[in-house]
């Protein structure tokens, strides 16, 4: 099922007892660290080689406007 709209208000919890938050911050640290700059060739090889394998299994990478 597609998650389409939010309708309430969103919590912020720590993810230390929920395997699906600890997964969902995974997945945005990795992305984060894919479009992000490294001042290091290896690092941003490594990061971009990370998100690679995700990027299929990710419907959509999106920065939400402040």
């Amino acid at each position: 099922e597609t998650l389409d709209r939010i309708a309430d208000t969103i919590h912020f919890a720590p993810s230390k007892s929920s395997r699906l938050l600890q997964a969902a911050d995974m997945v945005s640290y990795a992305h984060l660290q894919s479009v992000k700059r490294q001042p290091n060739a290896l690092a941003q090889a490594a990061n971009e080689r990370i998100w690679s394998q995700l990027t299929g299994k990710v419907r959509e990478a999106s920065c939400w406007p402040r």
